[in-house]
């Protein structure tokens, strides 16, 4: 990301040090965990605890240690990101792309960092569809099959050929 530039300063500041970034792709993260919008009871919870967040966070609580400029504005709405894990996680494949050397970026070329930001963006998102589609290929991409075959046999379950990734990615 990075203010304005449209993910062309995360690019700027790499070019400064003559970077190499090397782009990836992940998937299975989100299968893994349940948003707490979608746990019963959780739901109820939530809004209780931040409002006990605010009691103690009051002006007169011991936050005036804290600058001005970061204290807690009682009048601001704030969002818990909470994730409750699944008892057996869902498997995670990840795809790294090729390096992108920035030694021959000019830092101050916002157009070029632009440039090489949206082609790095681009690998990111074609990368998790690829990844995508060949989970769906992966036998042992669900945990109630998985799991069993690696108790079993002791080692972990096959996943998907790299090769399938490979026909997918046409490096």
């Amino acid at each position: 990301g990075g203010g304005g530039g449209g993910g062309g300063d995360f690019v700027r500041t790499a070019a400064k040090f003559n970077a190499t970034i090397v782009p990836f792709s992940s998937t299975g993260a989100a299968e893994s965990v349940r948003f707490w919008q979608d746990v019963p009871g959780l739901r109820e919870w939530v809004p209780t605890a931040q409002r006990e967040w605010q009691r103690r966070r009051a002006p007169g609580r011991g936050d005036n240690r804290i600058p001005r400029d970061f204290r807690y504005d009682s009048n601001q709405r704030v969002e818990i990101p909470l994730l409750v894990p699944k008892a057996l996680p869902s498997r995670h494949y990840y795809l790294f792309h090729q390096p992108i050397s920035l030694k021959e970026v000019d830092a101050r070329d916002r157009a070029a960092s632009a440039k090489v930001y949206r082609k790095i963006k681009q690998s990111i998102q074609r990368g998790c569809q690829d990844l995508l589609k060949a989970s769906n290929e992966d036998p042992f991409r669900e945990p109630w099959r998985r799991v069993p075959y690696e108790q079993v046999w002791q080692t972990p379950a096959p996943t998907v050929s790299s090769n399938v990734l490979n026909e997918l990615n046409q490096f």
